[in-house]
């Protein structure tokens, strides 16, 4: 019988990813949880349409970046369109408020500035963690991409509930770790999306995400968990935001999946759409939107390429 304290772990876990891409929303969930912070935003992943308005906020953000000398071309990529698209990210991060996402924006000059070696050389595809580092942090935190979906996004897969945050940050500092997922969000967004959406034939504009909560415990939230999850998620959010299009949670619990049909209401129907939370039969699920060749075999595709079980 699942205990309140497994079905809040679990649900702690998915927060944090959907923090990363939504608004601001606080609310109670009776003796499960007590206090989240949730953002969530209508235009989550939804960038292929623009109405005038958006149009009309992208122009005065330019504007008030160039006075102030914040605007700089080039960090998204191939083209100017991929400079206004990064701007409307900012935006809708910030519910179209234009000062906002220019403080925002501001925030990232200033992170990039001090981060610029370690950027550059994750757009070239060279990553901070030696090779045995990259070996622990393969066995304490098993994640990564794995070919894309139907859309031609990217698709990531992160297996939450074989993860140990503590043994990790034993192993590698959370500085050099946090450094080397940020040069991987920069080579995500510099080499990957485009390289998705030259070898697709359309732009793509986010990716899609797979989370396994099976196995989640205590190692999944102590302390080091939070700091870990904290420290990348203050990355994703702040200087790589809304490139999320879909999130598919895989093995949730009944107690979790009660949880969020009790929440759902609270959400933006965009949002909602988004999110998928499924139990311990999704592979029907998952092929509907990649397909089986470039789904890995142990979420029963038929991928069986060098890594974790295929």
């Amino acid at each position: 019988m699942e205990t309140t304290h497994s079905v809040c772990i679990q649900y702690v876990y998915v927060h944090t990813y959907i923090h990363t891409y939504t608004q601001n929303l606080q609310f109670s969930v009776c003796t499960y949880i007590h206090t989240l912070n949730c953002r969530f935003c209508a235009g989550w992943g939804a960038m292929a349409s623009h109405p005038p308005h958006d149009a009309l906020a992208v122009a005065a953000l330019r504007r008030s970046l160039a006075a102030t000398g914040l605007l700089r071309r080039g960090i998204a990529g191939r083209d100017e369109e991929d400079d206004r698209l990064l701007l409307l990210r900012f935006l809708r991060a910030r519910k179209m408020d234009v000062p906002k996402a220019a403080a925002m924006w501001e925030a990232m000059i200033r992170w990039r500035d001090q981060m610029a070696d370690i950027l550059a050389a994750g757009a070239a595809g060279e990553f901070p963690l030696r090779p045995e580092e990259i070996q622990k942090a393969r066995e304490f935190h098993p994640r990564g991409y794995h070919g894309i979906d139907k859309g031609g996004r990217p698709l990531y897969i992160e297996l939450l509930g074989n993860s140990d945050p503590q043994k990790l940050l034993e192993s590698i500092p959370l500085e050099r770790y946090v450094a080397h997922r940020s040069a991987e969000a920069e080579h995500m967004q510099i080499v990957r999306i485009p390289a998705c959406s030259l070898a697709f034939g359309s732009r793509i504009e986010a990716q899609m995400v797979v989370i396994d909560v099976a196995g989640i415990g205590m190692k999944n939230f102590n302390a080091s968990a939070r700091q870990l999850l904290g420290a990348i998620q203050h990355v994703l959010g702040q200087f790589y935001p809304e490139t999320l299009h879909s999130l598919y949670i895989i093995n949730a619990s009944r107690g979790f999946r009660f949880v969020w049909a009790w929440i759902r209401p609270f959400l933006d129907p965009a949002t909602v759409a988004r999110i998928h939370i499924l139990g311990h039969d999704y592979t029907p699920t998952l092929l509907e939107v990649v397909d089986a060749d470039q789904l890995p075999s142990f979420l029963g595709g038929n991928c069986t390429c060098p890594g974790h079980k295929g």
